[in-house]
C-alpha cells in the first residue's frame, strides 16, 4: 500500500489549494482515501477540522469510498464539541449521498435533531435539512414529518435556515 502523507499535507498548508490536492490525491486511490478518514476522525480536532473539507468532496465525487466509513461519520455528528466544519461537511456529503437502507432511519433521526437545535450553526441545520430529505424521499409517513418539522421553524430563523427550508419543502410537494 502506498503512503500519501495525507496527514503531513493537512498540516503543512491551511489554504484551499492545499486542500485541493488532498481531495485529487484522495479522489484517485481508496488507499489514500483511508488516511483521509483517518485523519478525519483521528484525535487531533485542528486535523479533523481541516480535513472535513476534503473528506465532504471526496464522499460526494467517490461515495464507495466513503460508505465503509458512514457509522464513524455518523457517530461523529452525535459527539458535542467539535468543530462546526465537521458537522456541516458530514451533512454537506449526506444530502445527495446514495444512502445504505439500514442507516437511512439513523441519518433521518440525527438530521431532526440540528434542524431543531438552533444552538448549531446554520450551515450545518441547513444540510441537515436537505440530508432528512434524502433519508427519507421514499417513505410519504417520514416526508410528512419532515414537513412538519421545518413549517415549525421559527419566522425568526436566519436566511439561509428559510431559503433552505423552503426548497425542501418545495422538493416534497413534488413528491406528494
Amino acid at each position: 500500500m502506498k503512503n500519501y502523507e495525507i496527514r503531513e499535507l493537512i498540516a503543512k498548508e491551511r489554504s484551499s489549494n492545499q486542500m485541493r490536492k488532498v481531495v485529487r490525491i484522495a479522489s484517485k486511490d481508496s488507499a489514500a482515501f483511508e488516511e483521509l478518514s483517518g485523519v478525519f476522525t483521528g484525535k487531533d480536532e485542528e486535523l479533523a477540522r481541516r480535513a472535513a473539507w476534503a473528506i465532504g468532496y471526496v464522499a460526494e465525487a467517490k461515495p464507495d469510498y466513503a460508505k465503509k466509513h458512514l457509522r464513524a461519520y455518523l457517530k461523529m455528528l452525535e459527539t458535542p464539541n467539535r468543530h462546526p466544519a465537521i458537522y456541516r461537511n458530514i451533512f454537506r456529503f449526506l444530502q445527495n449521498f446514495p444512502l445504505p437502507e439500514n442507516i437511512k432511519a439513523q441519518v433521518f433521526d440525527i438530521s431532526i435533531r440540528y434542524i431543531l437545535n438552533t444552538a448549531y450553526p446554520c450551515a450545518a441545520r441547513a444540510f441537515a435539512m436537505s440530508a432528512a430529505f434524502n433519508a427519507c424521499k421514499a417513505y410519504p409517513e417520514l416526508l410528512g414529518e419532515l414537513k412538519a418539522v421545518l413549517l415549525s421553524l421559527s419566522s425568526e430563523e436566519s436566511p439561509a435556515i428559510k431559503n433552505r427550508s423552503g426548497k425542501v419543502l418545495a422538493r416534497i410537494a413534488r413528491i406528494k
